[in-house]
């Protein structure tokens, strides 16, 4: 299992946590192409992926072309800052064979998260 980010600004706790779990921790812009390649490459497959960061349509329209069979591509803060409904994104979804899995709403914060797998 990985993270990847710009900047590691994980706390000492989450490190710990992370260490315990085995969770790899890679530097990378991943709204860089190469950079997303790149950690890509170093997943095993099917692999669970989440766009989370602070542009999540970009995200999302880097990640789909990646996609290989049976990888599942997920996004927070749907309805906020990732609108499924733009033509870009219902294209993306088309485009690249993404089947709706699961939408879970979080009470406390009143987010929602939405999860596609690719056929």
């Amino acid at each position: 299992m990985i993270t990847a980010d710009k900047l590691d600004q994980r706390n000492r706790h989450t490190q710990e946590l992370h260490c315990r779990l085995g969770v790899k921790f890679i530097q990378a812009d991943c709204h860089k192409l190469a950079e997303l390649v790149s950690v890509l490459e170093s997943l095993l497959r099917p692999a669970l992926l989440f766009c989370d960061g602070g542009d999540k349509e970009l995200e999302f329209q880097l990640l789909c072309p990646l996609l290989q069979e049976g990888d599942i591509v997920g996004v927070h803060d749907v309805g906020t800052e990732f609108q499924i409904e733009r033509p870009e994104i219902l294209a993306c979804i088309r485009e690249h064979h993404l089947s709706p899995l699961d939408t879970v709403e979080n009470h406390i914060d009143e987010t929602r998260s939405m999860y596609w797998r690719r056929d």
